[in-house]
């Protein structure tokens, strides 16, 4: 376990019962937004090569915040990526809100199509920081959830998505963007020490500035966020491009 996360866990145990209260009262303000809506989709190039990309993770997949996947995430990553790649791409979303990287291991990969795909992207980071569950146990799933995925896609390229970025949450107290930011960081090198070791496994390990994207004062921390905690239409679409640039940059497509 890292001295980072050991004098972490110390300089958090008074605050435990503060952001514990505070978590509980946040939870109550958050409204119960939905998972988007059209889990599949394709961006077509006449004449040009076809692949196929899953998506598969926690609610950043799932979409909430945004109506419809096609506005979101999934849509702008595809579109980004045909263009720069010019490429045609039909995708799919298989993603839950709320679900910890466990639970995407144990409950949605066993229930993801039997079929090849070219590209897998995941998204995962959030649960297991608001649960605040350790970077053992992390590292753990993070390593069984890349071998069944192997397993059950022998060829193809994983691609994890950079974490969500809890020290900007807008509905955040500072309490809690001081415990869950700084645990969630962590959560992301272990997770790049973890893709790491393994071939054809990649991690985006941007940590996400939302004054980088602030367009010189344009946009505000709200207007990054459905309800304080969720993406919102802009910050899936920021996300999205991001996403296809690190593909397109790292060359993690195999085309051949």
């Amino acid at each position: 376990m890292s001295v980072r996360y050991l004098l972490g866990a110390i300089v958090s145990i008074p605050l435990i019962p503060i952001i514990y209260v505070q978590g509980k009262l946040i939870k109550k303000r958050i409204p119960d937004l939905p998972e988007a809506e059209g889990p599949t989709g394709y961006e077509k190039v006449n004449g040009s090569k076809e692949i196929s990309v899953l998506m598969i993770g926690e609610s950043t997949v799932a979409g909430v915040g945004v109506k419809t996947h096609q506005e979101g995430f999934p849509g702008t990553f595809a579109r980004n990526l045909s263009n720069q790649k010019g490429l045609s791409v039909d995708w799919l979303v298989h993603g839950k809100s709320g679900y910890t990287m466990k639970q995407v291991r144990k409950e949605l990969l066993p229930q993801s199509p039997e079929k090849q795909f070219d590209l897998i992207i995941v998204g995962t980071g959030g649960n297991d920081t608001f649960k605040l569950n350790n970077p053992i146990s992390w590292k753990r799933e993070i390593r069984l959830f890349i071998e069944d995925c192997k397993k059950k896609y022998p060829d193809t390229p994983i691609a994890f998505n950079c974490m969500p970025p809890v020290k900007e949450f807008a509905a955040f107290t500072r309490p809690l963007k001081f415990v869950m930011g700084n645990l969630i960081e962590i959560l992301g090198e272990e997770l790049g020490h973890v893709a790491n070791e393994y071939d054809g496994v990649f991690y985006n390990h941007k940590i996400i500035k939302l004054k980088d994207w602030s367009a010189n004062g344009k946009y505000t921390n709200t207007d990054f966020f459905s309800d304080g905690v969720h993406p919102s239409q802009l910050t899936y679409q920021l996300l999205g491009e991001d996403m296809a640039s690190f593909i397109d940059r790292e060359n993690i497509l195999n085309l051949n």
